[in-house]
């Protein structure tokens, strides 16, 4: 890979870069300004683990979001969350894995190291105003781990609540919601 300026430049054919992360943010806050400029002021949006919610169900009450279970390949649902006109974002290093020699490497890499990080959190779901900020906290939130993670919650406008999931089954919530298990 060469860096130049704000040029990156990847010399292996088969090299790829995912954009996907902070690409489906921007896409859920794009739908939402297009559903709005249209009148719509009810809907679910699921972009593959990232669900923006404008409004409210039609009678009103919250949207149900299911948190899924964090261990690879699994589809269970660990708990739920009722929430209305937020995004809920998710990132986790259950997602996406290789195992090479026996050992289990994920996607959420450590910029430092360019190794997957090694942190508590094994899945950080952040609510935000805006799916494109939830993307970058719920990474970040995986990245910094728990001792950490509350402190950029707290200086980052648009942010509402989050659920991190530690690696010894901890579970904590901050801010603005409720896990129902």
């Amino acid at each position: 890979m060469v860096l130049d300026g704000d040029t990156v430049q990847l010399l292996d054919p088969d090299a790829w870069i995912d954009l996907g992360a902070i690409a489906k943010g921007y896409i859920g806050d794009r739908l939402v300004e297009f559903l709005v400029g249209r009148g719509v002021s009810s809907a679910l949006i699921d972009l593959g683990g990232d669900v923006v919610a404008l409004g409210s169900r039609q009678d009103d009450r919250p949207w149900r979001i299911g948190l899924r279970e964090p261990v690879i390949g699994s589809s269970e649902i660990f708990g739920t969350i009722e929430v209305s006109g937020v995004s809920v974002i998710s990132s986790g290093t259950y997602e996406r894995q290789l195992a090479v020699d026996g050992i289990s490497y994920h996607h959420i890499l450590d910029p430092g190291t360019g190794m997957p990080v090694r942190s508590d959190v094994v899945s950080a779901t952040v609510l935000a105003d805006s799916a494109l900020i939830g993307e970058g906290l719920s990474t970040i939130a995986v990245l910094a781990g728990s001792e950490l993670a509350p402190i950029l919650f707290v200086h980052t406008n648009g942010f509402i609540g989050a659920v991190l999931i530690l690696s010894n089954d901890d579970v904590l919530e901050f801010g603005d919601v409720r896990l129902r298990r």
